[in-house]
């Protein structure tokens, strides 16, 4: 099973992965990026380390009517200037908290709107963290259970 978060930003393209990089280091989240990639032209698996643990998602690069082609319930305002990227994760709660982290600094730092593809609903920025706390308290549990 895999899950999606779609991020709308007003700009014309995802920040580069060196600001995003130090907008994690400015909110202290222990997620180190590859800096071999950009955000805003990479396409399929990113890989990072969280807690200096492997793990990462796969990003996808969409269009804004791409996004309301599929998802007609995510229409903003304005439509106007938006890049639009897809974090799409599977079962493993490392990377369902590294996706909502990154997320959460997206939307408060960048702008971005984060677009839950099962609720087919914008996720206000607490329910990014609170999803970004209950998926990495998870990846504990299964961590400790093996």
């Amino acid at each position: 099973m895999s899950l999606e978060l779609i991020l709308v930003f007003a700009l014309t393209a995802p920040p580069s992965t060196d600001s995003l990089q130090a907008a994690l280091v400015r909110h202290s989240i222990p997620i180190q990026l590859s800096q071999v990639h950009e955000l805003q032209k990479h396409k399929g698996f990113l890989p990072l380390d969280y807690e200096a643990k492997k793990t990462g998602f796969y990003v996808t690069q969409l269009t804004y009517n791409e996004l309301l082609s599929d998802y007609p319930e995510a229409k903003l305002a304005t439509d106007a200037g938006k890049a639009v990227i897809s974090l799409e994760f599977g079962g493993h709660f490392l990377e369902c908290a590294s996706v909502f982290q990154i997320a959460s600094v997206l939307v408060s730092e960048f702008g971005a709107n984060a677009f839950d593809t099962e609720s087919l609903s914008y996720l206000s920025l607490e329910d990014i963290s609170s999803n970004a706390s209950a998926c990495y308290e998870e990846s504990k549990k299964t961590e400790n259970t093996k």
